[in-house]
């Protein structure tokens, strides 16, 4: 064995191991996703209630302005369901969409990780990554 290899060994073999830990930014993702879901399912309820007051909404009226004041709150509940339909969707589309690929993050990487391992150095944070 030459003297390079010899150092390399004694190198290789004095190199720490970086510290393995769980692998929790997955696990933090998938949170966030679950609470969107959470919330387009709120708003999607809430949508289901602005609906339910425009169907209960009697187009009755003795005047015009009577049938004008129905019409009004007629719209107003309609674009307001519309809304509360979309912004719904949209949450639980992008929150479903989070918990998924915070599963496969989670599945592929394993469960512990020494990437990105993220602690408090002498100038604030420092972030050790493994290329």
């Amino acid at each position: 064995m030459s003297w390079s290899a010899a150092s390399l060994v004694v190198l290789l073999a004095a190199t720490p191991t970086q510290p393995r830990r769980f692998n929790s930014e997955p696990v933090v993702t998938a949170s966030v996703g679950l609470i969107g879901v959470a919330l387009g399912a709120w708003r999607l309820a809430v949508a289901d209630r602005v609906y339910q007051a425009l169907i209960e909404l009697r187009p009755q009226a003795a005047t015009q302005a009577e049938a004008a004041l129905i019409l009004q709150q007629a719209r107003t509940l309609a674009d307001q369901g519309k809304g509360e339909t979309a912004v719904g969707a949209v949450l639980l589309v992008m929150g479903g969409a989070m918990v998924v690929a915070s599963l496969l993050w989670f599945l592929l990487e394993g469960a512990q990780t020494t990437d990105w391992l993220i602690a408090p150095g002498p100038g604030g944070l420092s972030a050790m990554v493994r290329f």
